[in-house]
């Protein structure tokens, strides 16, 4: 006999979600970060807000662990290279990072989020207002790279949050093309 002939009253979600969670890998490429940075999975029965909540940790925890290794590898870089101002920009985004996983660990995945997503605004803001020389032609492609921004705010973050993104990134463009010298 099915299950729903057992129980006739059970929610059809949560038998569709307990027949995936039965199979659901128990050891992936990324699990022992994942028990490092994320909470536990939920429990057999588990509704479609908690496996959400699962996919938003999941993915603040693998986004934080690709930023941290580009972050180590160009911390490197200005380490040789004796680049002090970049050495302390770099620490500054190891600690919010790291603070964003420990958030993340602890299920403030929002709060995580608008961590990376602050970061990587502020980021592309710095990099393009301290442009040496001003702006040039060859810079406004730069303008861009802030649409990455949004698309990492929409997966982590509620999704009217881009509009705030969005908005955001557009008035920064108007004032840096309206008062950097070009």
């Amino acid at each position: 006999s099915s299950i729903m002939e057992q129980n006739p009253y059970q929610d059809w979600r949560a038998i569709y979600l307990s027949i995936f969670e039965a199979e659901r890998p128990r050891a992936g490429l990324f699990e022992w970060w994942f028990r490092l940075t994320t909470p536990p999975l939920p429990v057999l029965g588990a509704n479609l807000r908690e496996w959400e909540d699962v996919r938003r940790t999941r993915m603040v925890s693998v986004l934080l662990l690709i930023l941290i290794g580009l972050i180590t590898f160009v911390f490197f870089i200005a380490l040789v290279s004796g680049n002090h101002i970049l050495l302390f920009s770099l620490g500054v985004a190891l600690c919010t990072d790291s603070l964003a996983l420990y958030l993340n660990k602890r299920g403030r995945t929002t709060t995580a989020g608008i961590i990376v997503v602050g970061i990587l605004m502020i980021t592309y803001i710095l990099t393009q207002a301290l442009n040496q020389g001003g702006l040039g032609l060859g810079d406004l492609p730069d303008f861009d790279l802030m649409v990455q921004v949004e698309l990492v705010a929409v997966t982590l973050l509620p999704p009217w949050t881009v509009f705030i993104v969005g908005a955001l990134d557009s008035l920064f463009i108007a004032l840096d093309l309206t008062f950097q010298p070009h």
